[in-house]
C-alpha cells in the first residue's frame, strides 16, 4: 500500500533559485526511507511540500491516496493533524509544561477524548515513564527530541516525517534518537521518512534517496556502498 506518492514536484523561489526539479518518490506502508544530501540542497523544502506546508509550483502529493496539492487547506490541514507525524528540526515543545502535557497537547486542544489515556500509551511504549511529570525545560536535548517523537506518534498517523532529527544533538544523544527511530520502525511497523546529511544513520537499513542539484536519485544497494568508502 502507497503511503506517500509524489509525481514530477518542483519548487523555486523568485526566477533564479530552482530548488526541486521534477522529484518523484514513492514510500510504502512499513517501510523506512531516508532523503540524503549536503546542507543546503532543499531536504526541508522537499519535506515541507510533503507535509502539505509549502505548496509545489507543479506536481502532485498524495497522503494515503489523497491529493494534498490540489485540496483546500482545511482538507490539507486535517490530513497533516491525522495521517502525518512531523519531528521538527527545533522541537517546538513548550517549556513550562511536562512531558505529558506536551505529548496530550495536540489532542486536548482538538478536544478529543482520551487523550491522556493514548499519551500514557505512547510513554510506556517508549519508556519513558521516568520523565513523564518532568518540566521540559529541565531536560536534556536527546530528552526533548524523545517528546517530540511521541508527540509525532501520538496520532498514531501513517507516516512519521523526520526532519534532520539528530542535528542539534551531540552523537551519543543523537545515536539514541536513531536507535529510537529504528526501533518504532521495526517493533511498531511505522512508516518514517528521515531527511538528514546525519552519517549516524548509515548502517540502518531501508530504501535511500539522494536529493543533488534538485533532483531526487534512488540509491542501489551498490552505489550506496560506493559512497559510503569514498567517505
Amino acid at each position: 500500500m502507497k503511503v506517500l506518492v509524489l509525481k514530477n514536484v518542483w519548487k523555486s523561489y523568485g526566477d533564479d533559485i530552482q530548488v526541486i526539479k521534477g522529484a518523484d518518490l514513492t514510500v510504502e506502508k512499513g517501510e523506512l526511507a531516508f532523503i540524503l544530501g549536503r546542507s543546503g540542497s532543499g531536504k526541508t523544502t522537499l519535506l515541507e511540500i510533503i507535509a502539505g506546508l509549502e505548496k509545489p509550483d507543479k506536481g502532485n502529493v498524495e497522503i494515503d491516496g489523497f491529493d494534498i496539492t490540489h485540496s483546500v487547506r482545511s482538507d490539507v490541514s486535517r490530513i497533516r493533524l491525522t495521517k502525518i507525524g512531523f519531528i521538527f528540526q527545533q522541537h517546538n515543545l513548550i517549556e513550562e509544561l511536562t512531558v505529558m502535557e506536551n505529548i496530550y497537547l495536540p489532542l486536548k486542544i482538538r478536544g478529543e477524548k482520551g487523550y491522556k489515556k493514548n499519551a500514557e500509551e505512547i510513554i510506556k511504549m517508549l519508556n519513558m515513564e521516568y520523565m513523564k511529570d518532568r518540566i521540559v525545560k529541565d531536560l536534556s536535548l536527546g530528552e526533548h527530541q524523545r517528546v517530540a517523537i511521541a508527540r509525532a506518534l501520538l496520532m498514531k498517523p501513517s507516516i512519521i516525517l523526520a526532519d534532520e532529527p539528530t542535528a542539534s544533538l551531540d552523537r551519543q544523544n543523537a545515536r539514541k534518537v536513531a536507535e529510537l527511530l529504528e526501533e518504532i520502525h521495526k517493533k511498531h511497523k511505522a512508516t518514517i521518512l528521515i531527511v538528514s546529511h546525519d552519517r549516524i544513520f548509515d548502517d540502518m537499513e531501508g530504501n535511500r534517496y539522494l536529493l543533488n542539484d534538485g533532483k531526487l536519485e534512488k540509491m542501489t544497494s551498490d552505489k550506496w556502498r560506493e559512497m559510503l568508502e569514498r567517505g
